[in-house]
């Protein structure tokens, strides 16, 4: 009777043990919101997907994936932080404005070896995102800058080296040359040519510019007439970034200023007639100025706010691997952070990335706070209008670096 009592007692036990999972701990729930460029949806969805499998024993996932295009994202963390994403994306532009408002996490999930892969604190790009010894992103592409595609069906190499030659020849065939001019990021190219410069001063507190110096060689008033000249040519046709590729497939575009994360949808259009090459000479006072532009990188930070700081961590460094870098460039022919990645030959070899870097001879790093863009889309609507208000140009230039130059408002 006594075997029987604790026989008895043992399979109660044992059913108990089976009913509260053997004793062991439920696994964590996991819950992330991650925000990418749509064209990476497709990659970051199967990257994802494997990050979920590998960690399948340590925890239970719940990652939504939204498409938020890079140029909205900083504005949308800050309307609301705590409501925004765990994980994203955002270009070096960003970096301060983010970072000031406490919306960027330290990197604390293999921090030493993210910077080695970017080449070490040195790198400008690991040196861009990093304060006090800590590094507040994960390096992605190093291609963050723009060039020239052009249609090689209407263009020997010899004439994309010169607008002016790039607009006649559009006039002649009834294209256009394709530019945002509602974009500083842009407009930077003809002011740089003149040696004229945008940058944040020493405090970090407001914009030093002089785009309207009347000082110098070339005066911005110079650069200005030269870009309502070219504002005003047939062969010109200004298109905003977002409708880009849609304009392009009226066909009625042979020429545009963009960056490397277009490749492959110009690769696509216009396939081996699709070529690329640093920014054209423009004519101002009768002489050719080589265009400047802006460089800078992307990055793949962690929200401050998030509640899963070590696994939002964890994805933002997944995403950021020499594969899943290369699988970025493969699908967007944007350049690697990871030196080992931006060395290989398959990237090498890219007909964009070459452009890149023979503009990076001529570019600058941007460095500027939010007052820059909105005076500069001003005034480039302005002037790609054919100034039809007839606004004095200096008085024009004079308010737009006024506005520019202002504090940030509290």
């Amino acid at each position: 009777m006594k075997n029987r009592t604790i026989a008895l007692s043992f399979v109660m036990l044992l059913g108990i043990l089976l009913a509260t999972g053997c004793g062991r701990k439920e696994k964590e729930k996991i819950s992330l919101t991650l925000w990418t460029p749509l064209q990476e949806e497709a990659l970051t969805k199967e990257a994802i997907k494997k990050f979920i499998h590998i960690h399948r024993n340590e925890a239970d996932f719940d990652i939504k994936i939204q498409s938020e295009e890079i140029e909205n994202i900083k504005e949308k963390l800050m309307d609301s932080p705590k409501k925004s994403a765990d994980i994203f994306h955002f270009a070096s532009d960003q970096y301060s404005d983010l970072k000031s408002a406490g919306l960027l996490a330290s990197v604390n999930y293999e921090p030493e070896k993210a910077i080695q892969e970017s080449g070490g604190n040195s790198a400008s790009i690991v040196d861009a995102v990093s304060e006090y010894s800590k590094l507040f992103a994960y390096p992605s592409t190093n291609s963050n800058g723009y060039f020239l595609y052009y249609n090689k069906k209407y263009f020997q190499p010899d004439d994309v080296t010169s607008l002016d030659k790039i607009l006649k020849i559009a006039e002649k065939e009834k294209k256009y040359f394709a530019m945002d001019w509602a974009s500083g990021w842009y407009l930077y190219s003809f002011f740089s040519a003149a040696e004229k410069t945008i940058e944040i001063n020493k405090e970090g507190t407001a914009n030093i510019c002089n785009f309207n110096s009347t000082d110098g060689n070339y005066t911005g008033l110079d650069v200005a007439n030269a870009m309502l000249a070219i504002a005003n040519h047939p062969g010109f046709q200004h298109v905003a970034s977002d409708n880009l590729l849609a304009a392009l497939k009226k066909g009625d575009i042979i020429a545009v200023v963009n960056g490397a994360w277009n490749a492959k949808q110009f690769a696509d259009l216009w396939g081996k007639d699709c070529g690329a090459t640093k920014l054209p000479t423009y004519t101002i006072k009768n002489e050719q100025l080589q265009m400047g532009s802006f460089a800078g990188y992307k990055y793949i930070g962690v929200n401050k706010n998030t509640k899963q700081i070590k696994w939002a961590s964890m994805v933002a460094r997944w995403l950021t691997t020499y594969k899943y870098q290369m699988i970025r460039y493969q699908t967007t022919g944007e350049c690697p952070a990871n030196l080992e990645a931006a060395n290989s030959y398959k990237v090498q070899v890219s007909a964009p990335i070459a452009a890149l870097n023979q503009q990076n001879k001529y570019a600058t790093m941007q460095n500027v706070l939010q007052n820059y863009w909105d005076p500069m889309e001003q005034f480039g609507k302005a002037i790609v209008s054919g100034n039809i208000q007839e606004q004095d140009l200096q008085a024009l230039l004079d308010k737009t670096v006024e506005e520019i130059q202002a504090p940030p408002e509290e």
